[in-house]
């Protein structure tokens, strides 16, 4: 695997390794695979499961690793776990989950942070740097707002984290993962603030010659109980907007983008519905906004029905997502369950924002600093998808 596959994607879509977000994976169309990088994190088990974490990892890591398939990076994290977490005999679990990658034949990169968010002790950090030593892939370094946001504990936080690592700066993808953008503070919430410290985040990056570096929010808010078929919800991508405004300053590296798809990153991996069925929901990007929908459980169909109406929604590129939730709306197609419906969003998410992130490094010129992979007709093609009536 040449630094040149390494260094492809446009878009990275962070998501969490469950039903839904795996079948979104293997839904995905070639152009897709060709320009977005999947980081997938470890869920969380149910409370009241007596699976054994490394029972959890091996199932985790085999569907994923067939959805996304082993000609392309994944990034595989576990972030949402302790960092102290260990298997049966006695290691981080980090390395029960890339003996379980290479097992599956997998391009996998793990994925670690600074010392304050993945200690207190070193265990997976160390981990991390024998598996990146292994491997020969180099790492991920996953920095959050609060220490990306100021540009002297960035700079002190990579120089320390690439010490720990042992792993040449052209081998090392920097994440800078503001999270949940209605939970920064509010002196660091608006745009322009944000924008701010982006670029000094990625002047500081600048000097390290990093294989990637990418910026990766969601304004997706933890609760959506406001949205319903007759009002959708609206909510502004800002942290596209931002990214967008981020590229147009040719003097600093390039930045690729990244989401959370159609989810907060604070949506719990278990639970939270409170017992009783999951809405019906059907969540998808048009431009800058993401329209969201959401009624009874019981009335998904109309929800697709509601949806194929909405200005813009048909325009919208093809894909697999698109295609289940038109054909639900007809009558021809399935409702299926809660899995599937975020399934469907997530796929579509992903394809509209792939294009959308491709359309605007044209329009500024800086498609050119990326070498980008022949995109391949397997296993399906887009153009077979059934024909809009």
């Amino acid at each position: 695997m040449g630094q040149i596959d390494m260094q492809s994607a446009l878009y990275f879509a962070f998501m969490r390794g469950r039903e839904g977000e795996i079948r979104a994976l293997r839904m995905l169309s070639p152009f897709a695979r060709a320009r977005m990088a999947a980081v997938v994190d470890l869920p969380t088990i149910k409370e009241d499961s007596n699976k054994s974490i490394e029972l959890h990892i091996n199932n985790f890591a085999s569907d994923v690793i067939r959805a996304w398939g082993t000609k392309l990076p994944v990034y595989l994290d576990m972030k949402r776990h302790a960092s102290d977490l260990k298997d049966a005999r006695g290691r981080a679990a980090v390395e029960h989950l890339f003996d379980c990658a290479r097992q599956l034949k997998a391009i996998a990169i793990p994925v670690t942070g600074p010392l304050i968010e993945r200690g207190p002790d070193s265990l997976y950090i160390d981990a991390v740097t024998r598996i990146a030593a292994k491997d020969g892939r180099g790492a991920a370094f996953r920095i959050e707002h609060e220490d990306f946001s100021d540009a002297t504990v960035l700079k002190r936080e990579l120089d320390e984290g690439l010490k720990r690592l042992q792993v040449s700066t052209d081998h090392v993808d920097v994440f800078l993962d503001a999270g949940g953008l209605e939970f920064l503070p509010e002196a660091a919430a608006s745009e322009a603030e944000l924008l701010d410290s982006l670029r000094n985040a990625a002047a500081v990056c600048k000097a390290y010659n990093f294989r990637n570096i990418v910026f990766a929010g969601s304004s997706v808010p933890e609760n959506l109980a406001d949205s319903s078929i007759e009002k959708p919800m609206i909510i502004a991508r800002s942290e596209l907007r931002v990214w967008k405004s981020l590229t147009l300053a040719d003097e600093l590296p390039l930045i690729r983008f990244g989401d959370t798809c159609v989810w907060s990153p604070r949506q719990p991996d278990t639970g939270g519905g409170g017992g009783g069925p999951p809405p019906a929901r059907v969540r998808f990007p048009i431009g800058d906004n993401q329209i969201f929908f959401r009624a009874p459980s019981n009335t998904y169909r109309e929800v697709c029905r509601a949806v194929l109406q909405y200005p813009g929604f048909t325009g919208l590129p093809r894909s697999i997502g698109f295609d289940e939730i038109r054909r639900c709306a007809l009558g021809n197609g399935p409702e299926e369950g809660a899995a599937t419906w975020v399934s469907r969003d997530t796929n579509m998410h992903m394809e509209v924002t792939v294009q959308h992130v491709q359309r605007h490094l044209e329009s500024c010129g800086r498609i050119k600093e990326i070498a980008l992979q022949a995109v391949k007709s397997e296993p399906w093609q887009q153009e077979w998808l059934p024909e809009l009536q």
